[in-house]
């Protein structure tokens, strides 16, 4: 086959797998999006299809070689979750590998790239295949119908995958900004200006740290209001929460304001009697379930037959105070999912 008409032939076939990663997009960013807010996250979440003129110039760029471009172009489908701090990438970089088949291989960390004095792009981006494992985390019906077609279509041998990169605000603010004026440049970019986009890298870098940090020190005594309240704020916040739940008593934030009242207020008594009977409530609402644990985590043993802390502990989320999974999310893998390499399409 000639150069022009294997080229042709290769842009025809874009085509036609465009329109279906143009389905699936809407119901990848719907599912990102609930994950984010099961993990108590504040995302800005984006999903995009490759466009024809990108994938025309990219499998034609000087430097690249592609002999089958439908089977080895691994961003068709591209993700991006952009947090607040390195704590919440970390926590999304967890889950992502405890859950979904990935293909280590065209997978990284960029920072892992950067020598010890060196500052520049920072994302993690990870190939993730669009197969069965997501159907948990699809809401909608029709949606999962389409995706259960396409994971097996995956198993036929045809496979479907997302670029999804992690990163924190600072780190889009560099890379959004490097990317308008120094990577989409036709001409190199003299070394001053190298260095100029280095030296923001690392006070962004140095940004994101302080940050988490002090994010950290702030939630240390966000779970206790009595760490900023005396006794009879605490008292009157209470009965004024408690009043309101009665109005709302199907609203997860309410209850779960109420129950860190109650712990910060040492009843640790109404605390759990609170938990149980509300305990389908709180299973919605995975904040909720930490602050139960905290409340399990503070309960004197008052008798001999007192269930065990450890009893206890399972009443409370089976012990894991800082459990932010919903219980009908398949729990993760033991170990990261194994590596997927993309199949010929």
């Amino acid at each position: 086959m000639k150069e022009n008409d294997a080229y042709k032939a290769h842009i025809d076939g874009f085509k036609k797998l465009r329109q279906e990663y143009s389905r699936l997009a809407p119901v990848i960013q719907s599912a990102l999006e609930g994950i984010c807010a099961n993990l108590e996250l504040h995302p800005i979440v984006g999903v995009r299809v490759k466009t024809l003129e990108s994938f025309a110039e990219k499998i034609r760029r000087p430097g690249k070689s592609y002999h089958d471009p439908l089977a080895e172009v691994t961003d068709f489908c591209g993700g991006r979750i952009i947090v607040h701090t390195l704590d919440d990438v970390d926590a999304l970089d967890r889950f992502i590998r405890g859950r979904f088949s990935i293909d280590f291989s065209n997978s990284e960390d960029k920072a892992e790239k950067l020598r010890y004095g060196e500052f520049g792009y920072l994302s993690r981006h990870f190939i993730v295949q669009l197969d069965d494992r997501w159907l948990p985390f699809i809401t909608n019906e029709k949606d999962k119908a389409e995706f259960a077609r396409l994971a097996v279509r995956n198993a036929e041998g045809r496979s479907f995958v997302l670029e999804l990169q992690l990163r924190t605000l600072a780190q889009h603010v560099w890379a959004d900004i490097y990317h308008e004026l120094g990577y989409k440049n036709e001409f190199k970019l003299a070394d001053r200006w190298n260095r100029d986009f280095a030296r923001v890298s690392a006070l962004l870098e140095l940004a994101d740290k302080e940050f988490g940090r002090v994010k950290r020190e702030i939630e240390s005594i966000g779970t206790d209001y009595g760490a900023y309240m005396d006794a009879a704020g605490i008292a009157d916040m209470l009965e004024r929460q408690k009043s309101l739940f009665e109005l709302l008593p199907d609203n997860p934030d309410i209850a779960r304001k109420l129950l860190k009242l109650y712990v910060s207020s040492g009843a640790w008594t109404q605390a759990a009697e609170f938990y149980r009977g509300n305990a389908a409530l709180f299973s919605a609402n995975s904040a909720a379930l930490r602050d139960a644990g905290l409340a399990v985590s503070r309960f004197p043993l008052r008798t001999p037959s007192a269930s065990s802390p450890g009893t206890r502990r399972k009443e409370f989320g089976g012990g894991r105070l800082s459990s932010r999974i919903p219980s009908h999310w398949p729990a993760p893998t033991e170990t990261p999912a194994t590596s997927v390499n993309p199949a010929p399409a």
